[in-house]
């Protein structure tokens, strides 16, 4: 066999991918679309954009990419907007800089949605006094769910919006978040950590979770990787149908650590919810 081929080829091809992993695919955020049914829905199509783990100030995302992030959503016009954490990165210098959450905050309050625009915090923000943060996005209209739920009326009915906490940014409490909601009531349920909800056990409730990036890097027809946390790698991206409840794990927009993707390409998620017996399927992908 010739050098080429025993040599310059097998590292043409690695270039390659390191190429595309590292400056193609990190900044190719795709459409996914996420169908799902839950019982007494009071609407009979509500669409919920879904985005988590911007880390914004990384490589792959700065303001102006957020800037044109924002007008594609808008575009789609959803009726409720749901923010999974992680708004900030680790190895941005001004992360901890007031006037930095600040431009983060104005930004994602350009996103317009009827019925509301709702967020969770991620690990990332606790390190980034999460105070600070939570003022800016309420002083733009966003509003973080900490253990608490709200119930948002819809023509002549209404589902309730719970959000737990990240055990760094508070305590979480499952128990708190879903307070008072009568069991059967239609609950969407965010959590940072999809790992919050691995011991609930609830009908007619649909969990939307990020903070795993889809394990950034997977190699064809396998699981991550990687996986950041202690559950199973299969629950890192996708629909899981978890004891009574379905949930869906984003693999988010943003990279931490090392900053490439490869098989698992950033994505923000709209989501048609309908009435009907419980149930969930993925629809076409937009890249």
């Amino acid at each position: 066999m010739s050098r080429f081929f025993r040599v310059w080829l097998p590292t043409l091809l690695l270039s390659l991918i390191l190429l595309w992993a590292g400056l193609v695919e990190p900044r190719w955020i795709v459409l996914r679309q996420l169908n799902a049914h839950l019982k007494n829905w009071p609407q009979d199509r509500t669409r919920v954009a879904i985005l988590s783990d911007f880390h914004i100030g990384s490589i792959h995302m700065d303001t102006e990419r957020l800037d044109r992030l924002v007008a594609r959503v808008n575009r789609e016009q959803p009726d409720l907007v749901l923010f999974l954490g992680d708004f900030t990165y680790s190895g941005d210098v001004r992360a901890n800089d007031p006037a930095r959450m600040e431009e983060i905050a104005t930004i994602l309050g350009h996103m317009e949605a009827p019925l509301g625009r709702y967020a969770v915090l991620g690990n990332a923000d606790a390190r980034f006094e999460p105070s600070r943060l939570t003022e800016a996005l309420l002083g733009h209209g966003i509003h973080p769910l900490k253990n608490e739920n709200r119930r948002i009326q819809v023509n002549s009915g209404a589902f309730h919006l719970a959000g737990v906490n990240h055990p760094f940014t508070g305590g979480a409490d499952l128990n708190r978040s879903l307070a008072g909601i009568t069991p059967g009531q239609p609950v969407l349920l965010m959590t940072h950590d999809p790992e919050m909800i691995k011991h609930l056990n609830r009908e007619n409730l649909f969990a939307l979770a990020g903070h795993t990036h889809g394990g950034q890097v997977r190699l064809p027809g396998m699981p991550a990787l990687v996986m950041a946390s202690d559950l199973p790698r299969s629950w890192a991206w996708g629909l899981i149908r978890h004891h009574a409840q379905w949930l869906f794990v984003t693999a988010g927009l943003g990279t931490e650590g090392v900053p490439l993707r490869f098989l698992r390409f950033p994505e923000w998620v709209l989501m048609t919810i309908s009435p009907g017996d419980p149930d969930a399927s993925l629809g076409e992908t937009h890249y």
